[in-house]
């Protein structure tokens, strides 16, 4: 690499280091309201130029004096006047303060020239950092399926419903039909009996409704009622709008949910077989309709899912790559929330509501034998499942699965009247507290990043639905006041656990680097205000040298300007490998302390939450401790480089002389 390139930018038209710089000095894309400020500033800093060149003129004037004096005085000239270093200091002072264009004098465009150069050299760093999008591909999560069999489970009771509502709907109408015309057949019409209509009516699919958040929701009801059977919920893809990753992630829950949709209203019509009586042996098996789904999710390690990562890793980083080193931060936080868009999208389609008829039974005094009928079927078919997972985990961006959740939470906590209500309702608080269904094993073992956000994920869909859960209980149940308080303030614990490690953990490195970035161009205004001062310095014509002591530290000022950038991609770069090594080896402890504290007792989610919490105060001090290095490299440079410039000086500052 040419040394010209080193301390270049490849895109320095769009470089925002430079375009900061530029803003700063002579540079254009000023905001309108900073324009008027800096043309004063400019005016100012002639001023002050001005004014310190006839400060070095009547200095200058000074020696010149003192030198014809002393020579009349000793017949000795320079003799307080170093000849070689003397002229030659005066010179360069004279040189630093000549005013050029812009307003800045000559050390002043040299801040600025040293600065772009450091900026450039910083961009050239972090370009080697996004070239090979392969480098960062093992942090990215590889989306697996939702739970496929809650999946076949619920779709398996939707079309139940379906199928055996629409049944008893058509025998109705039928009788309905025939009594009809029987009365009308034996008796005159004023004579015949009022005859109740039938209170069922086939189900058919509704029209689609378009949510706020984008997703397609199909009820499937009468007009009465749309979501008597329930509801399935899908986010489409927009080829046109969205990222290829997502939309290809998106297509494949679309194609799985339509080829299983077929499979399950065969297994929901033997379900009503069977029902009927009839010996219909059922050579289906929930498993392999599970499979069906999960074949179309199983891309995850393909070819076609690796190729549209990096994709969308090269397009995100040509999105940043103008931006030049300021945009190492936002392209580490975009890969950070990267694993928290693929695991909430995923996480979230597609959704199924269970039927209405199950979720809130029909009371038997008043309820009709139809619904009735359709509630035990319904009930049975549940309850053959067993501890199959009932509802897809909710995730942090996924939030139009809170339907689906609260739904769940409305079905466990449904009110039962009469003995042991009280005791049901201490079970249900006791599902909802429920924490033993994360995979620890799979969190030790892959990439610590992708741990993480799951582990985000999960908490935030527990406390919505731990809030979700202690709202119907506190509305239907018999169990309220410390039951209710205490889920409340798990859900609202495990929420702010969440909030610190999908929010706030990212904005660290990005939060310092920004300060960092702050702090270098308060030192590059600083410089531009000193440099004058550092021409007078040189006219100090009694020392050797072509600065001096007393000038030497701006050198090292200006030096620490232009390798504060670099050192500032290095300290992110090198945090973030800090930050990765300390988080898997934590996640390798939470990993295997955590299904001890799970196997506690009855309060096992309130240890979950509290060490999920210790967790996540840990890791926040790892991150500002292994991200500090943003700003303690720039800081150390300074001390290192007067060690080696100023051998035997503290700080540059000139030894006490030894007292007698």
């Amino acid at each position: 690499m040419a040394s010209r390139s080193l301390f270049q930018s490849d895109t320095a038209a769009h470089d925002l280091g430079l375009s900061l710089l530029g803003q700063l000095g002579t540079g254009d894309g000023l905001l309108s309201s900073v324009v008027p400020l800096r043309a004063v500033l400019m005016q100012m800093l002639t001023l002050y130029s001005s004014a310190v060149l006839v400060i070095a003129g009547f200095i200058v004037l000074y020696y010149f004096t003192l030198v014809i004096v002393d020579a009349a005085k000793t017949g000795q000239a320079f003799r307080r006047i170093d000849p070689v270093w003397g002229p030659l200091r005066l010179v360069i002072a004279i040189g630093i303060l000549v005013p050029l264009g812009g307003g800045l004098n000559s050390g002043q465009l040299m801040v600025l020239q040293l600065s772009q150069w450091g900026s450039g050299l910083a961009s050239q760093l972090w370009q080697q950092v996004g070239e090979d999008s392969q480098l960062v591909q093992p942090m990215i999560a590889r989306p697996g399926p939702v739970p496929a069999l809650a999946l076949v489970r619920a779709l398996v009771l939707r079309d139940a419903c379906v199928a055996y509502t629409t049944r008893l709907a058509y025998e109705q109408q039928t009788a309905y039909r025939r009594a009809r015309e029987a009365i009308k057949s034996d008796k005159p019409a004023n004579d015949a009996p009022v005859l109740t209509p039938p209170t069922l009516y086939p189900v058919l699919a509704q029209p689609v409704a378009t949510n706020a958040d984008g997703s397609q929701t199909t009820p499937y009801g009468w007009t009465e009622r749309p979501y008597f059977c329930g509801s399935t919920t899908i986010f489409p893809p927009t080829p046109r709008t969205e990222e290829t990753l997502f939309n290809l992630l998106k297509q494949a829950h679309v194609d799985g949910l339509r080829r299983l949709e077929g499979r399950t209203q065969e297994y929901a019509q033997d379900y009503l077989q069977l029902a009927m009586g009839q010996r219909l042996l059922n050579n289906r098996s929930p498993l392999t309709l599970a499979e069906i789904y999960e074949t179309e999710l199983r891309f995850a390690n393909s070819p076609g899912f690796n190729s549209a990562l990096g994709q969308h890793l090269s397009i995100l980083h040509n999105q940043l790559r103008p931006l030049g080193w300021v945009g190492a931060p936002a392209y580490l936080d975009s890969i950070l929330r990267l694993n928290l868009r693929l695991i909430s999208l995923n996480a979230s389609l597609p959704q199924i509501d269970p039927p209405e008829v199950l979720i809130a039974p029909p009371p038997l005094a008043t309820a009709t034998a139809a619904e009735t009928k359709i509630y035990e079927l319904l009930h049975r078919i549940d309850r053959s499942w067993g501890d199959v997972a009932r509802v897809p985990p909710l995730s942090a961006a996924g939030l139009g699965g809170l339907s689906t959740l609260l739904s769940h939470a409305v079905a466990l906590s449904r009110e039962v009247p009469g003995t042991g209500a009280a005791g049901h309702q201490l079970r249900v608080a006791r599902d909802l507290m429920q924490t033993s269904d994360y995979d620890w094993a799979t969190f030790a073992r892959q990439n610590p990043l992708v741990g993480l956000a799951e582990l985000g994920t999960y908490l935030t869909g527990k406390a919505a639905g731990l809030l979700a859960g202690a709202g119907v209980l506190d509305s239907v149940g018999p169990v309220t006041g410390p039951m209710v308080v205490m889920i409340t303030a798990l859900g609202l614990m495990a929420f702010v656990v969440s909030i610190a490690l999908l929010l706030v953990l990212p904005l660290i490195p990005l939060v310092r680097f920004f300060l960092g970035v702050a702090v270098w161009l308060v030192e590059v205004f600083e410089a531009l205000i000193a440099i004058p001062l550092v021409a007078l310095a040189h006219l100090r014509a009694d020392e050797h040298g072509l600065a001096g002591q007393s000038a030497i530290l701006c050198y090292l000022m200006i030096l620490k300007i232009m390798l504060r950038p670099a050192l500032m991609v290095l300290g992110l770069l090198g945090g973030f490998i800090l930050f990765l090594i300390l988080l898997g080896a934590l996640n390798s402890l939470l990993a295997g302390s955590m299904p001890g504290v799970i196997n506690s007792g009855q309060i096992s989610s309130l240890w979950f939450v509290l060490v999920s919490g210790v967790y996540a105060l840990l890791l926040l001090g790892i991150a500002n401790a292994c991200f500090k290095l943003i700003d303690w490299l720039p800081q150390r440079t300074l001390t290192w480089l007067q060690g080696l410039l100023q051998p035997g000086r503290n700080h540059g500052q000139t030894a006490p002389e030894p007292t007698a």
